[in-house]
């Protein structure tokens, strides 16, 4: 899903007829990886290692989330060089690199990572 939820940025900023299917997809894939990490943090509610490197990407995703809800106000805004700049250098692309890096348990952030 998270793949998926940049790819719905980029779609709803390059083809104007597939805005409206990219705004329910993103909203579909952002809900896809909040169920996913709540269904990760169950299945490791007893693995205190897990569930640390779980709430570190965690905060990186909700802090990503918001980036994404901020590039799409600008969209809607007609604020598209803003957009992009966040996208392409600023605050969207650090925050996807962020969740993206591997830090701590690789294996477990690897997972997490392809999971969510």
């Amino acid at each position: 899903y998270i793949y998926r939820v940049r790819l719905d940025v980029y779609v709803y900023m390059l083809f104007p007829e597939l805005q409206q299917q990219a705004e329910k997809d993103l909203e579909a894939d952002i809900r896809g990886v909040d169920e996913n990490i709540q269904i990760v943090h169950s299945s490791k509610a007893n693995d205190a290692a897990a569930l640390e490197q779980l709430n570190a990407f965690d905060k990186a995703w909700q802090d990503y989330k918001q980036v994404v809800y901020n590039v799409m106000d600008n969209l809607h805004k007609g604020n598209e060089q803003e957009a992009i700049q966040s996208i392409t250098g600023g605050e969207a692309n650090d925050a996807y690199f962020l969740i993206a890096s591997n830090q701590g348990n690789q294996k477990f952030h690897i997972w997490i990572y392809h999971n969510c």
